[in-house]
């Protein structure tokens, strides 16, 4: 019963831990994916895991960045960007955007 446990112990927490590293990379995936869709260059892209950031935080999963690109008129902008949802959601919603305003 013992050893069982901590089997079951093990595979969690590995399988959690794989997870987690799997997010965070296929997040960072999506955020090069947005800008290329929309013609930006990234120049500076901050993961923001446990960050409230400027987003209410709904319960569920999501991932903040706080972005700073160029647009195809060489202007820069900066804002959060955040994907929420599981698996799905992020692969076929968009990501909501809030830039900051410009000085």
């Amino acid at each position: 019963m013992v050893a069982i446990t901590y089997t079951l112990l093990l595979v969690f927490g590995v399988g959690g831990f794989a997870y987690v590293i799997w997010s965070f990379s296929r997040s960072k995936l999506l955020l090069r994916r947005w800008a290329e869709k929309n013609k930006f260059q990234i120049l500076q892209s901050t993961l923001k895991p446990f960050s409230k950031g400027i987003f209410k935080f709904f319960g569920g999963l999501q991932t903040e960045y706080y972005v700073r690109i160029r647009d195809q008129e060489g202007q820069e902008h900066s804002g959060w960007l955040r994907y929420e949802g599981g698996f799905w959601t992020a692969i076929f919603k968009l990501p909501e955007i809030r830039w900051e305003p410009e000085s």
